[in-house]
């Protein structure tokens, strides 16, 4: 008897002790959940990095067809003039200045690359949407594991209050010589079976509550303010089109495709000639003749390649192989996509049907545990019978708590499945 009431004991402050942990836990709702995590999750922050470096690459691969002006100057200083004959070729001192423009007029192989670095900044913004869905999904995830738990606290607040009831009643029974020994320890079992319980769920309640804060990024654990209210997932079919035109990893790879489809259009490019424009102008000082003082040149420079030791055959091969392989993703893609929205629609329907017979059999048990609780006042029954009441009605408002957790779970991958979450 003393060892029970020294686990109880031990139940009871670890439960007092959760309780003021949780009373310090910032609480969030769904959608600041899902836009913190978007703004501050370091995979979030990665993509965008992402995408702002392949910006840059775009913006190197266009300065290979935009002009470029370069300026010198040069001063030089040698021994003494020197002459040739008696004629000036040298002066002692001597300052020089040029500016150079390069302008290329034809360039296609360079406007290709100029072209596919861009198509490659649109594959990488389909791919950080991507990743903010994946983000988006597991935060929600997350929220909806906080409130599943906080609900199984609730049910085995419940339980564990019903069970102390039972205990308070016994105790009076044998006070009052009416109950025995057995039906006390019996009452004290089950309270301290329901006080474990409830120190195990506030456990997981914290740990749900870390993982939400790690996702987030945030500087701590968060708590779940309310239930989110998702909107109506459509009719399967619709969801199936909704799915392959909108989620953010068929758009993605349907981006790869595509990059990937104008790359080989633009394997002839490699075979181009091209032009340019090459313009100096200079100045020298002092003047010696026959150089003038100032002046200029230009020319035009037509460049054809003939042979580069099969390195445009080789990058041809590779633009084929991404081509390939990017059709290949997109058909995979796209058919775990449908998978994915006909699995979850049936998920929830099922999990709907599975929710409203747990709340029959939740209401039922309850009922039949007043029953027997007022049997047992009567003593028409015993202890036991109560006992084994308040078992089945725990478990049965615990299969209530999983099956509202699978339905919210379902919808929320229902929604994720089609594309309609997160929003846009």
């Amino acid at each position: 008897m003393t060892r029970s009431i020294g686990f109880l004991a031990a139940a009871l402050l670890a439960t007092a002790t959760a309780s003021s942990q949780e009373a310090a836990v910032r609480r969030v709702t769904f959608d600041d959940a899902v836009r913190l995590t978007l703004a501050r999750n370091a995979g979030a922050r990665v993509a965008d990095d992402e995408v702002a470096r392949a910006e840059a690459l775009v913006t190197e691969a266009r300065s290979t067809w935009l002009p470029i002006v370069t300026g010198q100057a040069s001063y030089t200083r040698i021994e003494d003039d020197r002459s040739v004959a008696g004629r000036l070729t040298q002066r002692a001192d001597s300052f020089g200045a040029a500016i150079s423009a390069s302008v290329p007029i034809v360039a296609v192989k360079n406007w290709a690359q100029s072209r596919r670095a861009e198509d490659q900044a649109a594959v990488s913004r389909a791919g950080a949407a991507d990743v903010r869905r994946t983000l988006a999904v597991a935060v929600g995830h997350a929220y909806l594991a906080v409130i599943a738990t906080q609900r199984q606290i609730d049910v085995v607040d419940l339980a564990r209050r019903q069970a102390q009831a039972h205990v308070d009643y016994a105790r009076a029974r044998r006070a009052g010589g009416l109950g025995n020994e057995i039906d006390l320890v019996r009452a004290e079992q089950e309270l301290g079976a329901d006080e474990a319980q409830e120190a195990t769920a506030r456990l997981a309640l914290t740990r749900a509550q870390e993982a939400l804060g790690l996702l987030v990024s945030g500087d701590g654990p968060l708590d779940a303010a309310q239930e989110p209210a998702f909107e109506a997932a459509p009719p399967v079919p619709e969801g199936l089109d909704l799915a392959a035109r909108q989620r953010a990893d068929v758009v993605a790879a349907r981006q790869r495709l595509s990059a990937a489809d104008a790359a080989r259009d633009d394997d002839w490019k490699d075979y181009a000639p091209t032009l340019g424009f090459l313009g100096q102008a200079f100045y020298d000082a002092p003047q010696i003749d026959p150089i003038p003082r100032w002046g200029f040149q230009a020319s035009l420079v037509l460049t054809v390649p003939i042979y580069d030791g099969g390195l445009r055959q080789g990058q041809a091969r590779e633009r084929e192989l991404n081509q390939i392989e990017a059709r290949e993703d997109l058909g995979a893609t796209l058919r775990q996509a449908r998978s994915e929205v006909r699995a979850a629609a049936d998920e929830e329907a099922r999990a709907v049907e599975a929710l409203d017979s747990s709340r029959r059999s939740a209401v039922a048990a309850q009922r039949a545990l007043e029953l027997v609780t007022t049997g047992y006042k009567a003593g028409a029954l015993t202890s036991l019978e109560v006992t084994d009441a308040e078992r089945t009605a725990r478990d049965a408002a615990t299969a209530v708590v999983i099956a509202e957790d699978v339905v919210r779970q379902a919808r929320l991958d229902l929604l994720a499945a089609t594309g309609r979450f997160p929003r846009r």
